[in-house]
């Protein structure tokens, strides 16, 4: 057993973690079929239960093998959730065009090594192919622009 818990310890965990999640999810809300006839919860229940069984395995190798220690860069972490909050906040007073702009703009402060060029194609790329995406090709009808009065 390792000192410290390792990154791989913990991707283990969340791995065996979501793949319980979902397959119990499956089970308690679909019926499964058979395998000759399967119904909806097939596939969910496999998928949740080989996810499961791969972190089960990373969880098992972590405690042989020593892993890496885990450091976690705040900054990053912090811009990209700033960003996400932004968007939220945006989103129904703006439109999506300036949200996503605004957002691009937060996430991208975080990265000192970009260029201010680099920035600013992101920040005119990322809503336009936003905008075509969803509104002209999922045709998603959210407000692109909103004026708040």
């Amino acid at each position: 057993m390792p000192k410290f818990i390792s990154r791989e310890f913990c991707s283990g965990i969340v791995l065996s973690s979501v793949g319980a999640t979902y397959t119990i999810y499956a089970l308690t809300r679909y019926p499964l079929g058979s395998l000759n006839e399967m119904g909806p919860g097939m596939f969910p229940v496999m998928a949740g239960a080989v996810l499961g069984i791969f972190g089960l395995a990373v969880l098992a190798s972590s405690l042989i093998v020593p892993g890496t220690r885990i450091s976690i860069d705040w900054g990053p972490f912090s811009y990209i959730i700033g960003g996400l909050v932004a968007f939220a906040i945006l989103l129904p007073l703006f439109g999506f065009i300036p949200a996503i702009a605004v957002m691009t703009i937060v996430v991208t402060f975080w990265n000192s090594t970009a260029s201010v060029r680099a920035k600013v194609i992101l920040v005119v790329l990322l809503p336009a192919l936003a905008y075509v995406i969803f509104y002209w090709g999922l045709n998603v009808r959210m407000a692109p622009f909103r004026i708040p009065l």
